[in-house]
């Protein structure tokens, strides 16, 4: 057995080695269509993480909140109680959410969206303090103080996404509920890498209550320790409170499930057709191969060579254009992340980077590979079927 593993091999060997430019322009075709295929499952990989990860940070993995209808969360010490009890809790922060009209260089925005925090309980939940790009975040001793959003603070310049902003140390009014006008430092900006939060104005919690009083207690973020058991908390919650409903930050993050639904639709149309370039590529190649050899496979069948041993020929011929071309498209691909990885590109939703995920590049070798042998099997069966009389009568 071994020795005819061998005796294959060495045709095989033979055969890619024979014309070092078809096996070059071979090896470059496949490798290429193997490291795109890489690439759309490393952008798509790498948009999902930053999408997810811009929210998350900044809201946690859990919204609690009141029923329709109702402003505040109902059995608030309860729920904290609760909360405090369940192990995969790693923090949580009640928070007061409400609208305000802003007024900035005598021009008045309205209505934006204002987010009361308690620090301490904050910095346990999301990662807005660690987001700061000019200036502070808030501390407890703070009063009358505000920090804005990035595209919030953009918007009050005057043109939006221009890249500049309000400076740090001025002042902006903000109206509250009895129509009266409160000046406000701004003591900080910050990016959290996503939509909704970049249009936040933050207060401590006392003063966004003091602005608008409606929405105090209206929201608590809950983050997990384990992502996996977001479902599993969510419903232990739920089922222990009425008066409230428990969503996860996916429910309250409905674009980036349509955007990752379209970019899969792109990326993965473009990988079924690579793959399908992967069987034609490779169907071509040994379809050649065994044209210009039924000589050598004529004298094969002469010597005794069965039909099978004939095909396994050519199917280890395909096999190692397989694997040298995943090999090759593989490592480009690394360096590719490597360098993305080095040197992320800043967008509105975050740093975006390819992701490499090794349970991805097992999945797509056994689809490459897959493909390749399947474009070799009609050749190598075309291989096999050679007759030594049609050959020697051509030959004739």
């Amino acid at each position: 057995m071994i020795n005819k593993i061998f005796i294959l091999l060495s045709f095989a060997l033979r055969d890619v080695s024979k014309s070092r430019v078809i096996l070059a322009l071979t090896i470059i075709s496949l490798s290429s269509a193997f490291t795109a295929v890489f690439i759309s499952a490393g952008v798509l990989k790498g948009f999902e993480a930053t999408l997810t990860s811009g929210e998350v940070n900044s809201s946690g993995y859990l919204h609690i909140k009141p029923m329709k209808g109702k402003n505040e969360i109902e059995n608030l010490g309860e729920i904290k109680k609760f909360l405090s009890s369940i192990s995969n809790v790693s923090g949580y922060s009640v928070r007061s959410l409400g609208q305000a009209d802003f007024e900035y260089n005598d021009r008045i925005h309205r209505p934006y969206e204002i987010v009361g925090i308690n620090l301490d309980n904050e910095i346990k939940t999301s990662q807005i303090s660690q987001e700061i790009i000019k200036g502070r975040f808030l501390n407890p001793n703070d009063t009358k103080s505000v920090v804005l959003g990035l595209t919030f603070s953009d918007i009050l310049d005057g043109v939006g996404y221009d890249g500049k902003t309000v400076n740090v140390g001025e002042k902006i009014n903000v109206k509250n509920l009895d129509g009266d006008w409160e000046k406000f430092n701004i003591v900080g900006i910050f990016d959290a890498k996503t939509f909704i939060p970049n249009w936040w104005a933050v207060f401590p919690k006392k003063e966004a209550e003091s602005i608008d009083f409606r929405g105090k207690d209206s929201e608590i973020a809950v983050n997990l320790k384990d992502p996996l058991r977001m479902e599993e908390d969510r419903r232990l919650i739920q089922n222990n409170f009425s008066g409230i409903t428990v969503y996860t930050w996916e429910e309250e993050a409905g674009y980036v499930k349509d955007i990752l639904k379209a970019l899969n639709f792109i990326t993965g149309s473009i990988s079924d057709l690579l793959i399908e370039t992967t069987f034609v590529i490779m169907s071509v190649i040994i379809f050649i191969n065994v044209y210009q050899r039924r000589r050598q496979i004529g004298i094969l069948k002469s010597m005794g060579a069965s039909n099978r041993f004939v095909v396994a020929i050519y199917i280890l011929e395909t096999m190692l254009y397989a694997l040298l071309s995943y090999a090759i498209g593989f490592l480009i691909f690394m360096l590719i992340d490597i360098y993305s990885n080095n040197h992320p590109i800043a967008l509105l939703i975050g740093d975006f980077h390819t992701m490499f995920v090794p349970a991805e590049a097992l999945k797509l070798f056994f689809i490459l590979v897959g493909a390749s042998l399947a474009g070799g099997i009609i050749p190598s069966y075309i291989a096999a079927r050679t007759k030594v009389a049609d050959i020697i009568r051509n030959a004739i």
